[in-house]
């Protein structure tokens, strides 16, 4: 049996000026979504040399295509806590947009907001 973990994301797009020979850089965003659920598998992760292990949770490749609606192949970049993912499309580098974790301080050991 896989345990799962409710979290709560917002979801921004992001608006963004330059070109590929030059850069890129976000002008403004826009919250497409300020409440945006996903359902994470929960997995142990450990640490080599230690008789230590965590709880962890990541949205998987999917989940976050989807809920920036992006429709191509893009890279993904994660915070260290896995609470701030920022989406670019791969040919080129352009930013498509973040989802920013609300329901969580941490998803890297899972730690609630507030607790």
């Amino acid at each position: 049996m896989t345990t799962t973990v409710s979290t709560t994301w917002e979801v921004w797009l992001c608006e963004v000026v330059g070109n590929e020979k030059y850069g890129w850089e976000v002008h403004d965003r826009t919250c497409l979504n300020r409440c945006y659920h996903l359902d994470l598998p929960v997995h142990e992760l450990c640490y080599p040399g230690q008789n230590l292990s965590r709880p962890h949770a990541a949205p998987s490749k999917e989940q976050v295509e989807e809920a920036i609606t992006c429709g191509e192949y893009c890279d993904i970049d994660t915070d260290w806590h896995g609470t701030v993912i920022t989406v670019y499309r791969a040919r080129d580098g352009y930013p498509l947009g973040q989802l920013v974790c609300v329901s969580h301080e941490s998803l890297s050991p899972l730690r609630l907001r507030g607790s």
